[in-house]
């Protein structure tokens, strides 16, 4: 009997050891977004936690499987871990499997939880007319394009007088296809085509071969006269605290015959993602989507105007007529008739993203109205696009009857779009916005009114309190020489960014305040920090000059992000040249400093090979160094492999795919005056 209970034990201990190495697994998958082999590992443990229950559901979900998303939500949304957002998930799902009789429930249950829910206002409001929904409205005519293709194909946008630029994973004429772990499908880039006779899109071409980089860049936007261009791109730059690269958005002028360098908007956060631009015709209005702090919940709806060249207001959030606690985005104005066309998941619609209308009046938008079948339907269906008479256009959409995952459709209409009176007005009180509401309805722009038509019938914005009350005039210097520092990052409070021009100046004007905080950042500098108190010059109008001096980082450790290399290869890809270029204007900047530059690994791969490895890695970077111009004396390779650890993940230890990151790094270190450059190899507090 012993010797039974004890083979017993030793099997039982090899079936929890399995279970939970195929769970540990399944965790490292689903945390960098490899959602099929994350379902993989995950079907092949025995049992799981909730935890990784809810990971399993999401990963179904996210592979757009949403049958088995069902089956494995059920096994998890009646237990005590389950949130508003499963709730809403569930019934996104229950929608997408159109089983629609048991949405009731799940609002009710989020009802339960919060009551003052702006999805469960809405579903409670709309769900007497729900049934006309999916009826289809035969004034449509709704046509699949002959150009898509298997890969996703979607976001069309109006460009000149007979083409539509759109985003797409069609491989194009790439030398190099890189795929991202959501759907192994290639990055987007952003293609033009052009339009026939039938509104068919024929000859697709990339848009900009510049402007597709390696990761993903679109959707996009023009004004009328397609001489300005917004436009979405990865932010490449940088990520976020939870290891997430998000979207930023980027703006260019035609000029002498081509498109110039983009310029990028001043909202752009590595905490936040910016994105899905809607120009109107004079481009003076831009409509986006961001899930910056502060709005209702997901990402919402703002807007702003221009005030000048690069120069953009404050964001006004849309409000919880067009906004949910779900996600509202690729927004469409059309300026001759004032409609906002968007997409949400977050109102009671058909599938996931529904198409709905609103008409913007001089007090706000009007009751928001979904446009119904056929352009909705139980999949995802969004990017609607409109001519100026209001008779054809595009939206793209995921519904099974496509060619491949999301695809382009033209749309024929004869009916007209008939909207109601003025419902409700743009939020701008205390009363009628979130206790978050966005630090862009300031006291001074809470009368803000969309009320003025100009000559070619687009809406501006209009202050009965001006927004640029403060004027801020700002100098960045080197404090041993004096010297400007350009490209200096200048932040003022939590959504205003600005850069040094090549004087080392930067201006911004904004609404008034008692206080504000200034933080400027420049690579090999430390951080300067300061609060400013204004100065009031004359009635209504105040002017604050300022200097701030930048200390170089000496003893301090900076990361060198972006620094990319091919697999097991010491060569630099051709990405990692703007940061190296960053060091070698610091250098050129500060003639005296002399600068170690360092390359890690993680802990994978034999100690002594690691240590060649970041020798040859740092090698290669220090020749390009020298390559511009700076002297070899100046600048130190060292290889320090995986003896010089940021966290403890050592041989042995599990650790998650970002974590291991952490450790595949690239840094500099500036010694003090006087002090030696770090020559000898020592071991870290994590070394073997």
């Amino acid at each position: 009997m012993k010797k039974t209970l004890t083979i017993f034990l030793f099997f039982a201990s090899i079936a929890a050891f399995s279970q939970t190495k195929n769970e540990k697994k399944g965790d490292d998958f689903y945390d960098i977004y490899y959602f099929d082999k994350a379902i993989k590992s995950y079907m092949h443990a025995d049992s799981l936690s909730l935890v990784a229950q809810r990971n399993l559901a999401e990963s179904f979900y996210n592979r757009f499987d949403f049958a088995q998303a069902e089956i494995e939500y059920e096994k998890f949304i009646e237990s005590p871990l389950a949130t508003i957002n499963d709730y809403y998930t569930f019934i996104l799902i229950l929608k997408a499997n159109e089983k629609y009789d048991e949405i009731s429930y799940w609002m009710g249950k989020i009802a339960e939880k919060k009551s003052e829910d702006l999805r469960v206002k809405d579903f409670n409001e709309t769900k007497q007319k729900f049934d006309s929904l999916l009826i289809p409205n035969p004034k449509y005519k709704v046509h699949n394009l002959k150009m898509n293709t298997k890969d996703e194909d979607f976001g069309t946008c109006y460009y000149g007088k007979n083409k539509v630029v759109f985003t797409s994973s069609r491989s194009g004429w790439k030398p190099i296809l890189r795929k991202y772990n959501w759907n192994r499908e290639p990055f987007l880039d952003i293609f033009m085509a052009d339009v026939n006779d039938s509104n068919e899109l024929e000859k697709p071409r990339y848009f900009n071969k510049k402007y597709n980089k390696k990761w993903h860049e679109g959707p996009s936007s023009f004004n009328g006269i397609s001489k300005f261009m917004a436009f979405t791109r990865n932010n490449y730059d940088g990520e976020s605290e939870d290891d997430i690269v998000k979207l930023q958005l980027f703006f260019s002028e035609f000029k002498k015959g081509k498109w110039q360098e983009p310029d990028d908007f001043y909202l752009n956060s590595d905490e936040y993602s910016v994105g899905h631009p809607a120009l109107t015709r004079n481009g003076r209005i831009l409509f986006f989507a961001s899930d910056m702090p502060g709005g209702y919940g997901g990402t919402d709806l703002y807007m702003v105007t221009k005030m000048s060249k690069n120069r953009w207001s404050e964001p006004i959030n849309l409000g919880p007529a067009v906004n949910t606690e779900g996600n509202e985005m690729f927004p469409f104005y059309e300026d001759r008739n004032k409609l906002l066309f968007f997409a949400s998941n977050g109102k009671h619609g058909l599938g996931g993203l529904d198409v709905y209308v609103a008409h913007a009046t001089s007090s706000g938008f009007e009751e928001v109205k979904n446009i119904g079948a056929p352009i909705n339907t139980s999949a995802d269906d969004f990017a609607f696009i409109i001519d100026k008479k209001l008779k054809t256009g595009y939206f793209s959409s995921n519904r099974s009857q496509g060619k491949g995952g999301d695809d382009i459709y033209r749309f024929d209409y004869t009916g007209k779009f008939e909207m109601k009176k003025k419902i409700e007005q743009i939020p701008v009180t205390p009363k009628t916005s979130p206790k978050k509401v966005s630090k862009s309805v300031t006291e001074s722009a809470k009368q803000a009114l969309i009320d003025t038509i100009d000559s070619d019938d687009s809406v501006q914005l209009v202050f009965k309190d001006s927004i640029t009350n403060l004027t801020y005039n700002l100098l960045v210097i080197n404090d041993q020489s004096d010297m400007p520092i350009k490209d200096a990052e200048v932040k003022i409070g939590k959504l205003l960014k600005e850069y040094t021009d090549s004087l080392g100046k930067a201006a911004t004007e904004f609404n008034i305040m008692d206080t504000f905080k200034v933080v400027i950042n420049a690579f090999g500098y430390k951080q300067e920090a300061k609060t400013v108190s204004l100065q009031k010059l004359r009635a209504n109008k105040m002017v604050v000059n300022d200097t701030i001096r930048l200390k170089v980082a000496v003893d301090q450790r900076i990361v060198l992000k972006n620094i990319y290399y091919d697999f097991d290869r010491s060569n630099i890809l051709r990405e990692s040249s703007v940061e190296l270029d960053k060091l070698v204007k610091f250098m050129k900047e500060n003639p005296t400093v002399k600068v170690e530059l360092s390359s890690h690994t993680d802990c994978r791969g034999s100690y002594r090979y690691n240590i060649g490895l970041s020798q040859r890695r740092a090698n290669s970077a220090i020749r390009y160094v020298i390559s511009k111009g700076i002297d070899a004396s100046r600048i130190t390779a060292r290889g320090y492999g995986e003896t010089r650890l940021v966290n403890g993940c050592v041989d042995g230890v599990h650790c998650l795919e970002r974590q291991h990151r952490q450790n595949r790094r690239t840094e500099i270190f500036i010694p003090g005056v006087g002090k030696a450059l770090d020559i000898q190899q020592t071991k870290g507090k994590y070394s073997k």
